[in-house]
């Protein structure tokens, strides 16, 4: 049987959106016909085929905290995996005595890691979860969001508070703050939700939810950080894609590299992401149809 053990740098980041945000800064876009003009301020994309992964030193500090247990669990699960491929609710596996691990981002996160090690934390994101989207059997990834979102609060504008917490979760927006095992959650906009399911006649995902890997690499106004998460596929240097993978079809759970834009006034938000790098960004609904413009926003989340 084929294993492989990564070394983890965790990161998690979360989106929430019961309601559309008033649309007064970059942070906090809403349906509009175009970008917020922080928006329009598109870098330069780095050529990925130069990126080299660098070496860095885990942070074993704080191994008790929740942060810490939740870290230590996401590789436990790394170190033990076997078999994974990615599947909906219906085709759950869970089989830790063979190393087989299936589900999709948010059951990864939610189901194998949070509700196995932090349970208390699990039951009220699910009940919160559960309260906005009754018909989801567990949290997806606009329970996720919403959550966190919840969490974080408005300021006296409306526009979203820099961080929040409650008893059980740090929730916050910048990148500068991420570190290994923190939460990045992204949300898909309803509306965009809604017409992609009419122009392609099938169900749209509700985000993806998404654990850190790594500290950021920040350069100007890009994030590169690696990302563990269970995907359709791999993103750039993935573990996924590799000679001894665990995949079965080349998704499933894996740890790569993914790239972030950050809005530029000054908060360091991310607000539209690449998958391996390069291509297309993944940005904000603008207000008409586009496959890749499709996200209502992302959010940053700490068991704490």
């Amino acid at each position: 049987m084929n294993k492989f053990i990564l070394s983890i740098t965790g990161l998690l980041l979360l989106v929430f959106g019961c309601s559309k945000e008033t649309p007064t800064s970059a942070e906090d876009p809403s349906f509009v016909e175009t970008y917020h003009s922080d928006y329009e301020i598109i870098p330069v994309e780095y050529d990925f085929t130069v990126f080299t992964p660098p070496v860095q030193i885990d942070d074993t500090s704080g191994a008790a905290t929740p942060s810490g247990i939740f870290k230590a669990r996401a590789q436990a699960i790394l170190d033990n995996l076997d078999t994974t491929k990615y599947e909906h609710y219906s085709g759950r596996v869970m089989d830790e005595a063979s190393g087989t691990y299936i589900y999709d981002c948010s059951g990864m996160v939610g189901d194998f890691v949070i509700r196995q090690a932090l349970y208390d934390h699990y039951q009220d994101l699910a009940l919160f979860a559960n309260a906005f989207h009754t018909f989801d059997p567990r949290p997806r990834a606009w329970g996720f969001y919403d959550y966190f979102r919840d969490i974080l609060g408005n300021d006296a504008s409306g526009q979203a508070n820099p961080v929040g917490q409650n008893k059980y979760w740090k929730v916050f927006i910048s990148a500068d703050s991420i570190k290994k095992g923190d939460i990045i959650v992204v949300k898909y906009d309803q509306d965009w939700r809604k017409q992609y399911q009419d122009k392609e006649n099938k169900d749209a995902s509700t985000g993806h939810v998404m654990v850190a890997w790594s500290q950021p690499i920040i350069i100007g106004s890009e994030a590169t950080i690696k990302i563990l998460d269970c995907g359709s596929s791999g993103h750039y240097y993935d573990t996924r894609d590799s000679v001894n993978t665990a995949s079965l079809d080349g998704s499933g759970i894996g740890v790569g590299w993914m790239r972030y834009g950050l809005s530029t006034n000054g908060r360091n938000r991310p607000y539209k992401y690449h998958w391996k790098l390069g291509g297309h960004w993944y940005g904000l609904w603008t207000g008409s149809y586009d496959f890749y413009n499709r996200l209502e926003g992302i959010l940053i989340a700490r068991p704490i």
